[in-house]
């Protein structure tokens, strides 16, 4: 009867540990030092796929920063925008700004999976809110927003980014 205990005891030890073996080794496993870098790459609209909006991003341990190219300098410029956060668990990294001007305020969420080395995919979601009363609905304010999806490729460096981008 106690040999019978002893076996069970170990078969569900054994099994536990190699569940926990298999769930360890995923295919690819980001770390913080992963998203370093600088990711780009155009975004469709999920409702209407002529309409794109081509988003880049640098990261930095665990920080990313929205990037906008600026004719005047040639050259990409940070985003400045009134709050920003940004967070990574696992494979996963969540990057939001927001800012408001006027009447309205705007948050920009872009949700980041880690497919492979040098491959993110980004679902962002634009939302707008207007100060002033919605066409449609009486009693609210106008708000409006769109969704948008794709990949990001990988640069090791602003340099880099630069050369395939604007080269």
């Amino acid at each position: 009867m106690k040999l019978k205990h002893n076996i069970r005891i170990a078969v569900i030890a054994f099994v536990a540990l190699f569940v926990g073996i298999v769930e360890v080794d995923a295919q690819f496993v980001a770390n913080l030092g992963s998203y370093d870098g600088y990711w780009a790459g155009s975004l469709k609209n999920v409702q209407n796929e002529e309409s794109t909006n081509y988003l880049v991003l640098r990261i930095e341990n665990g920080k990313a920063k929205r990037l906008f190219y600026d004719e005047d300098n040639q050259d990409f410029e940070e985003g400045d925008f009134e709050k920003e956060m940004t967070s990574v668990v696992g494979n996963n990294l969540s990057y939001v700004w927001m800012n408001s001007g006027g009447i309205w305020s705007e948050t920009q969420s872009h949700s980041l999976s880690y497919l492979k080395e040098r491959f993110l995919w980004c679902v962002m979601v634009r939302q707008v809110n207007n100060a002033k009363e919605d066409e449609e609905v009486e009693g609210i304010n106008n708000e409006w927003n769109i969704v948008y999806e794709g990949s990001l490729n990988f640069y090791g460096s602003r340099q880099a980014l630069r050369e395939a981008l604007l080269d």
